[in-house]
């Protein structure tokens, strides 16, 4: 029997490769979203997860929550809560509207939560202490997961992720990669030495495509921790 999944999130770059790496499985898919991925001929569902949302009555038999605001530093007071709408509020908008429990939760986080500048030796139990918006909202983000799904008594995944790498990665990765092609990238002292722990889009999407999920908060990484340099 084919299998359902609801995804958020879908026109963007981990997204895009979530799509994928599903349809690949032959999962019967749904996007949900302001913006239809592109290419995307399956079935999708406009909205605003800012708003609050129609009840849906499918039963999915996994969501997959992977929209949400990031890759911005905000400059006023509007902007910061633009962080608590979409990632905070949309995250509870989106599991009100599921008239019929699925079957596992999958939320996208990051290690953002923790709000430090370094991180050697992070574990899942370091505690979440982020102070700016981006990583206070995905913090409240997973508390409002583990708290419907407990609920509700469905499985829940979150996945706090370090930089994503891959083709055409947006964020300081993608500038970085651009400026480096144009000849204007520069190392300050001592920067090249900095580490940074990376995992692929691609693996992040293969993992959750597999249906091979545990529940709980995991870390995902590569391994490798490259240097800048």
């Amino acid at each position: 029997m084919t299998k359902k999944v609801l995804l958020t999130g879908a026109s963007g770059f981990l997204g895009q490769h979530l799509l994928e790496a599903l349809s690949s499985k032959n999962y019967q898919v749904t996007t949900l979203g302001r913006h239809q991925a592109k290419g995307w001929a399956g079935e999708h569902i406009r909205a605003d997860l800012g708003e609050k949302l129609m009840p849906m009555a499918t039963q999915f038999d996994m969501v997959i929550h992977a929209a949400g605001l990031a890759h911005r530093k905000p400059q006023t007071a509007e902007e910061s809560e633009q962080f608590i709408r979409v990632n905070q509020l949309g995250t509870q908008h989106l599991l009100d509207a599921l008239g019929v429990p699925p079957g596992r939760v999958v939320l996208i986080s990051t290690v953002a939560v923790y709000g430090l500048s370094q991180g050697r030796g992070l574990t899942e139990e370091t505690p979440a202490t982020a102070k700016d918006p981006y990583g206070q909202s995905k913090a409240k983000a997973e508390k409002i997961a583990a708290k419907w799904c407990a609920q509700h008594q469905v499985p829940l995944t979150i996945l706090r992720l370090p930089l994503i790498m891959g083709k055409d990665a947006p964020g300081n990765l993608g500038d970085m990669l651009r400026y480096i092609k144009k000849g204007r990238f520069f190392m300050l002292a001592g920067f090249e030495h900095t580490r940074r722990s990376m995992v692929l889009a691609a693996d992040v999407a293969s993992l959750i495509a597999s249906g091979n999920l545990k529940s709980g908060t995991f870390h995902l990484t590569n391994g490798q921790n490259p240097t800048y340099a």
